[in-house]
């Protein structure tokens, strides 16, 4: 009977903890996101897809300084100047990868090629989404 009693208190705490939903408060006009470094976690356009679980250092989306933002991609950085007029609007300009090494993967061009039509962006819990057009989503979560 004791050992029954046990098992169903650990199997209801067990069922409790690992059903924890994820934070999805919109944080989008309270976050500074320059004041964070942001993950690579996803990258969607036009029907294109890109997941990145990436175990080093690498695809941390940096802000730098007011300007200027950075991001060490599989072999190589990129980097570029952004604006961000009001909260929910960011303007990401002269973006391009400094080719230290042969070959950049698909992901990193596409990811690259896609962060100057970045127009707006918001904060849902610990991720960041930066949107543009042609169903433009780059998702990162909060390091």
């Amino acid at each position: 009977m004791m050992k029954n009693l046990v098992f169903l208190l650990l199997a209801t705490t067990l069922l409790f903890t690992a059903c924890k939903k994820e934070d999805l408060t919109d944080y989008t006009n309270t976050m500074d996101i320059t004041a964070h470094q942001w993950k690579f976690n996803s990258l969607f356009v036009d029907g294109w897809e890109g997941n990145m679980d990436w175990e080093e250092n690498r695809y941390i989306l940096d802000f730098q300084t007011d300007t200027t933002l950075s991001m060490l991609l599989s072999v190589n950085s990129s980097f570029g100047s952004f604006r961000i007029p009001e909260k929910g609007e960011i303007n990401i300009s002269k973006y391009g990868i400094i080719t230290e090494v042969c070959c950049d993967l698909t992901i990193d061009t596409i990811l690259v090629k896609n962060f100057i039509n970045v127009n707006s962006y918001k904060v849902l819990g610990n991720n960041l989404f930066l949107n543009g057009p042609n169903n433009l989503e780059i998702k990162f979560k909060q390091e």
